[in-house]
């Protein structure tokens, strides 16, 4: 994740479910060390948990150790204890620790609405066939808030091949959320 897509999405969702004007504090895994230093540069308000070491174990010569493996099972466990998870679905170690987040029903009730991925917004074959609504404007390619488009394919730079109507572009993919289809029970 680079830190531009993390300062973007962060600053939404805290400022919208955070009115409190505290320092905020992050849990940051990744495999790449030098976002730990990015974000602690780019975000000096907010307390970053996690470890630089453990980034490193993840570099593909050390990747199958069992040290890594440790690592990967501790920010595993640290994210699924998150209060809201920010994170690209594409990861293995993501969507685990979403699955994980679920278990938690007395603390969180469904974590369902506490997740934002920044690639791909659901991992399974058939998510092509939704649609999503965009939620944040995009004047670049004349996307309004509340319009409706289909996803194409996802990148995992976290952009994403948008079509409406019969145009195609590329646009940050967490510009965009399942629409969700309601059905009245009679």
């Amino acid at each position: 994740m680079n830190v531009e897509t993390f300062g973007s999405v962060s600053k939404r969702i805290i400022g919208r479910e955070n009115p409190v004007q505290a320092k905020q504090s992050v849990y940051l895994s990744t495999d790449d060390p030098n976002v730990f230093t990015q974000l602690t540069y780019s975000y000096p308000n907010y307390t970053v948990y996690g470890s630089q070491s453990r980034s490193q174990s993840a570099n593909m010569s050390t990747r199958m150790s069992v040290s890594s493996l440790n690592n990967a099972i501790i920010d595993i466990i640290a994210l699924s204890m998150t209060d809201f998870l920010v994170c690209t679905f594409s990861s293995n170690i993501c969507r685990l620790a979403y699955e994980l987040m679920q278990t938690r029903h007395v603390d969180l009730g469904d974590a369902t609405q506490l997740i934002h991925s920044i690639d791909m917004l659901f991992h399974e074959e058939d998510y092509r066939r939704m649609k999503f609504d965009v939620i944040i404007p995009d004047m670049k390619v004349n996307l309004k808030y509340g319009d409706v488009v289909e996803i194409s394919k996802t990148y995992w730079n976290g952009s994403a091949l948008v079509k409406i109507e019969q145009n195609k572009f590329v646009a940050p993919a967490y510009k965009f959320r399942p629409k969700i289809n309601m059905t009245g029970f009679n």
